[in-house]
């Protein structure tokens, strides 16, 4: 434990000036007395009396100034940081109560440091041990996007060939097929034409993963893409009879951002939007203009999706179990490439959903330039 030293402060020095000081007064008053009323018997006691008084009254003062620069000087070194000095002292005075007290903060404080260091070892544990954590999920991530793009291009070439071959049968060039092979047939090229999709799809997010995927960026009009998008669904919107409405502000910036893409979003949002609204439905595709981008939103008044599901509707593969649809499935890819999608583009996307009353998806994308 430290020791406490006087030496170096400026009350210590006006101590000794204070003692020099009382030494020489009663001194001088005692010379004075002599040379003008008393004896020098009389002068001789006073002096005595004057002078023990005086080294009793600076006996205390010189005691209760050191307890003073002994607090100061542990204050001194407790704000420097140095938790290791000793300001204990014994009494029951004003002077003793604030050393102690001093003391219980110093140590107080002590126990907290100590607290704390065992604490910030552990979160540097932690902290390292999740960083390796993430580096091997990244690794993870990397492999698993290498397998799946492999196994996609090796299944796009069969698939292809199976769905060609399939339709070749189905128009008869091959000769003429009764109604039994015709039905089979058409099940064979329907599920060739689905795993073709989910292989692109898998492709498509690979690269989306791994950066591969090259941005052809521009300015583009949003209610361009919308409409030309609604133009694929015409067949599938026409046949549920649903009321699909558009709504862009007035004076709609062009967003910068690439059309392909995002009419690849759109196009997942709205197929969704058709899949799960019930015949009769409306649905309603937004554009508006923000403060730095542009809103999109495709809303619906379909089936709804749990609040429970909402925070995974965009994980890889992930898919709502629904019971209000008899079984309408998906690969679960579709909004997880959206989500890629929209990232590299600077934008969000979200769901704001109820069931039995809809779902409203929005993105976003940066404004482009007039």
């Amino acid at each position: 434990m430290k020791r406490l030293s006087l030496t170096g402060y400026g009350l210590h020095r006006h101590l000794k000036v204070a003692f020099a000081l009382m030494m020489i007064i009663p001194c001088l008053v005692c010379a004075y007395l002599a040379t003008s009323y008393l004896h020098l018997s009389s002068l001789a006691l006073l002096m005595v009396i004057t002078i023990t008084i005086s080294l009793l009254g600076l006996s205390l003062i010189r005691g209760r100034l050191k307890s003073f620069l002994r607090i100061a000087t542990g204050a001194k070194a407790i704000a420097e940081g140095d938790l290791t000095v000793q300001v204990k002292a014994e009494g029951d005075d004003e002077t003793t109560q604030l050393a102690n007290s001093l003391h219980q903060i110093r140590r107080r404080l002590s126990e907290d440091m100590m607290e704390l260091q065992e604490k910030s070892v552990t979160l540097v544990r932690a902290y390292k041990e999740i960083k390796d954590s993430h580096a091997k999920l990244t690794e993870l991530n990397r492999e698993k996007s290498n397998l799946i793009a492999t196994i996609s291009h090796e299944l796009r070439s069969p698939l292809t060939s199976i769905n060609g071959y399939a339709k070749v049968i189905l128009d008869g060039d091959t000769g003429r097929i009764n109604d039994t092979q015709k039905q089979f047939l058409t099940i064979v090229a329907d599920s060739a034409d689905r795993m073709s999709r989910l292989v692109d799809n898998l492709l498509d997010l690979s690269r989306l993963e791994s950066g591969k995927v090259r941005m052809e960026m521009g300015n583009v009009r949003i209610e361009d893409i919308v409409l030309k998008v609604e133009q694929n669904f015409g067949r599938e919107i026409g046949e549920k009879e649903i009321r699909l409405r558009n709504d862009f502000s007035d004076e709609l910036p062009p967003v910068y951002a690439d059309p392909n893409r995002i009419e690849a979003v759109v196009g997942n949002l709205l197929a969704n939007a058709i899949k799960f609204t019930p015949s009769g439905g409306r649905i309603t595709v937004q554009a508006k203009n923000g403060d730095n981008k542009v809103k999109v939103s495709v809303i619906d008044t379909g089936i709804g999706i749990p609040r429970e599901e909402q925070p995974r509707i965009f994980d890889q593969f992930y898919r709502v179990e629904n019971f209000f649809n008899g079984g309408t499935v998906g690969s679960g890819l579709g909004l997880s490439i959206a989500k890629s999608i929209v990232e590299r583009h600077g934008g969000t996307i979200g769901v704001k959903s109820e069931p039995g009353k809809g779902s409203i998806f929005t993105f976003s994308l940066r404004k482009g330039s007039d």
